[in-house]
């Protein structure tokens, strides 16, 4: 699989977002243009984003 490129939207699921305070598991982490763009439920996803599949890994955004 090629990279990700800062330019394109894309949906990270499956994954455990830590936030301040909470973790959440049941949302997708929505990045575009290189920047977190949101949290959305995995069935609402926008057309045309690339969705990557963290395996139920911890996603750290930030960081």
């Amino acid at each position: 699989m090629a990279p990700i490129q800062a330019t394109e939207l894309c949906a990270i699921v499956n994954g455990r977002v830590v936030l301040p305070g909470r973790v959440v598991e049941d949302r997708a982490l929505l990045v575009g243009g290189g920047r977190i763009a949101g949290l959305q439920p995995v069935d609402q996803l926008p057309a045309g984003w690339v969705m990557v599949d963290a395996h139920g890994g911890w996603v750290t955004p930030g960081l």
